[in-house]
C-alpha cells in the first residue's frame, strides 16, 4: 500500500497567526516552526506537518501528535507506518506506506554541466543531452534528479551517499541500478507543469490525492 498526497500552499498564510495549528502537529515541529526567521520557511514546515497529520489520519492513525522517533540520521519515523515528505516552492508531497518509501518534488531547473559531468551516469547524461530543446533538456535533467532523490530517501542513505553509485534508466518502467545491480523497486513519476514528483517503493502508488491547505 502506497498513497501519495500533494498539497498546494499558494494562498497559505504565516502559521504563527494560526494558533489552532499548534494542536494539529507534533510539539517538536511547532517549536521548530517558531524558530524559523522567514515566513516562507514557516509556511513550508507547517504545511508539511498538516499534510502528514492528514495523511496519517486517512490511514487510520488518529493520534498524530505522538509516536514519532528519531533515527540515527536524525530523520523522524514511526514504528507503525512508513512515511516521507518533500517540498519545493509551493508544493508539499507526502507519501505513506507499510514498507520503506521515498518521495521527492523538484521545480523544473536548467541542467547543470557540473552536475551532469560529475554525478550523472553516462546513460543519464545521454538521456538529458539528446533532448530536442532546452526546455525538454531541463525537464529531463530534473526527472533524473528527482528519481535519484526518491530512491536515496527510500533507502535512508540520502543523496550524498548514493550520488556516485546509482543510475536511472528511463523507460516503461523506470529502472534504478545501484552499483550496477538492478534494484527490485518501483519508481513512479508525475509531472505538473513546473514541477516533477517522484516516488520510490516496493510497488506503484495505489492512490494519489491533490488538495489545498484549507481542506486539511
Amino acid at each position: 500500500m502506497i498513497k501519495v498526497w500533494i498539497l498546494r500552499t499558494d494562498s497559505m498564510g504565516d502559521p504563527l497567526g494560526q494558533h489552532d495549528w499548534e494542536k494539529r502537529m507534533t510539539k517538536e515541529r511547532w517549536e521548530h516552526i517558531k524558530k524559523l526567521p522567514r515566513p516562507k520557511d514557516r509556511i513550508q514546515s507547517a504545511a508539511a506537518g498538516l499534510l502528514l497529520s492528514h495523511a496519517l489520519k486517512d490511514c487510520g492513525i488518529s493520534d498524530v501528535s505522538r509516536g514519532f522517533y528519531r533515527g540515527e540520521d536524525g530523520k523522524p519515523f514511526r514504528k507503525d507506518i512508513c512515511f516521507n515528505l518533500s517540498h519545493s516552492r509551493n508544493r508539499i508531497v507526502c507519501v505513506v506506506s507499510d514498507r520503506p518509501v521515498g518521495c521527492d518534488v523538484q521545480s523544473i531547473v536548467s541542467e547543470s554541466d557540473h552536475f551532469l559531468s560529475r554525478f550523472y551516469s553516462e546513460e543519464e547524461r545521454t538521456y538529458v543531452c539528446r533532448a530536442e530543446s532546452r526546455k525538454e533538456r531541463a525537464r529531463r535533467f530534473t526527472r533524473i534528479w528527482t528519481l535519484r532523490e526518491s530512491y536515496a530517501k527510500m533507502t535512508g542513505e540520502g543523496i550524498v551517499k548514493t550520488m556516485g553509485r546509482i543510475s536511472i534508466r528511463m523507460g516503461q518502467p523506470v529502472r534504478v541500478y545501484d552499483r550496477g545491480i538492478l534494484q527490485p523497486v518501483k519508481m513512479f513519476l508525475c509531472e505538473q507543469n513546473d514541477a516533477v514528483i517522484a516516488v520510490c517503493g516496493s510497488e506503484m502508488p495505489e492512490m494519489l490525492f491533490e488538495t489545498i491547505w484549507t481542506k486539511l
